[in-house]
């Protein structure tokens, strides 16, 4: 299908040229019609891994969409045009997040916001998946420099979430019921309440378990798969080591049999290469070594794959921690170089780069020339970390369980950069 799609892609990009270039046909084609080609052809972009190609698709249905909103009446009509504009901006956050700077996604956030927040009270249903949709993408940009008011807005997602699925208990309700109770318990865990975290988490396996037993959907398996692997993340954070094991290995046949599936799919490639390295980390802290090793060996190729294909942003950085994994800490910091050199501004993405460094710092050889290459790396992710909070980094649980920076524990200044951090984060 991802060959088929690339050459209706071709087709259709075309066909738009044509009609931008041609006045007549333009006139009698709706402007409407014409924007929403280009969101579905950025869509399909994004699905075959082009993202930068979707992103200037989106661009030009958002151009399309302002321009009809200049000159819309008031109304009912208006109201529609406002929100296919706000969902454009929404997908353009998403998308640009990528390749571009979680500050850049957060404009186009704030612009979907805005645009959302004009719209009546009496709005129908598919407006408020829309607003509950948003205030999950601004919890997203938000948790890692200010975790309350991102618990704040997902608990908003929340409760729309809740409302939407009491008036309909349909597929298109229940599923982002199940997202907001993943995000929600991820953010009470940044503000150091496992126990609800926890709580939150089987919510959102029950219902997938629930649903999923239904019907084959793909959806509520995908969901299914997540719901395992955040239970997984917690108890990987908290110590409970053999019960990460469980969901993760549960939550790896999931994404193992998606990818697949579909072997041409970026996204389930991704999600099976990163629940492969969670389970190689859960697997090395049990003492269990060989498949631990095996696991992040798989995880590298994958990740090597996708880069070959398309080096964008989330790609490299998956790269650089397995490489690091891999024992290959001057490949690693490469990768880490080329990182920091694109998102060098993005607190997040220097938290990644630290953890790259971290793990390079335990992976050198015996002898004086390594212990000095050791400290060298792990010198560098301290300060990536303190650029980062310089940059308004403020998840200090986060740093103080991210099993990647674990080498970076028994060091003074890593101690002291937490002890900074709690100070301004409270």
């Amino acid at each position: 299908m991802q060959d088929v799609q690339r050459k209706v892609l071709g087709v259709a990009r075309e066909s738009l040229e044509n009609i931008a270039e041609n006045p007549l046909v333009r006139v009698s084609l709706k402007d409407t019609t014409l924007a929403a080609a280009h969101a579905s052809a950025a869509r399909l972009h994004v699905q075959t891994g082009d993202v930068a190609l979707g992103v200037a698709e989106f661009r030009r249905a958002e151009t399309i969409y302002e321009r009809i909103l200049e000159a819309a009446p008031e109304g009912a009509e208006r109201d529609t045009v406002k929100q296919n504009l706000a969902l454009i901006k929404m997908a353009l956050a998403q998308t640009s997040l990528r390749i571009e700077t979680p500050a850049q996604a957060r404009l186009h956030l704030e612009s979907a916001r805005e645009l959302l927040g004009q719209l009546g009270p009496d709005a129908p249903a598919d407006f408020r998946r829309n607003l509950a949709t948003l205030f999950r993408m601004v919890g997203a940009v938000t948790s890692a420099t200010d975790p309350r008011e991102g618990r704040r807005v997902y608990g908003d997602s929340l409760r729309v979430s809740e409302e939407l699925a009491a008036d309909r208990g349909t597929a298109e309700n229940l599923l982002p019921l199940a997202d907001s109770y993943l995000l929600v318990g991820g953010a009470d865990f940044r503000l150091r309440d496992p126990a609800s975290c926890e709580k939150l988490y089987r919510q959102a396996l029950l219902l997938a378990e629930g649903e999923a037993g239904k019907t084959d959907s793909l959806a509520w398996k995908g969901r299914l798969a997540q719901a395992h692997e955040r239970v997984a993340d917690l108890f990987l954070r908290t110590g409970r080591t053999a019960d990460a094991r469980d969901h993760y290995r549960v939550a790896l046949r999931m994404v193992r049999a998606a990818s697949l599936a579909d072997p041409k799919n970026v996204e389930a490639a991704a999600d099976h290469s990163r629940v492969l390295y969670s389970l190689a980390l859960a697997e090395a802290r049990a003492g269990d070594n060989l498949p631990a090793a095996e696991h992040f060996k798989t995880s590298l190729e994958i990740r090597e794959a996708r880069v070959r294909a398309k080096p964008e942003g989330v790609a490299l950085k998956d790269l650089m921690v397995s490489l690091a994994q891999a024992q290959k800490p001057d490949e690693a910091a490469r990768v880490a170089e080329t990182v920091t050199q694109k998102f060098g501004t993005d607190p997040m993405s220097l938290v990644d780069v630290a953890c790259c460094y971290a793990i390079c710092s335990g992976t050198t050889p015996p002898g004086a020339a390594g212990r000095e290459a050791a400290e060298r790396y792990a010198v560098r992710a301290v300060e990536a970390l303190k650029k980062a909070v310089e940059l308004g980094y403020r998840n200090v649980v986060n740093l103080e369980t991210e099993p990647d920076l674990d080498r970076l524990r028994a060091r003074t200044d890593f101690a002291r950069l937490l002890a900074d951090l709690t100070a301004k984060s409270r």
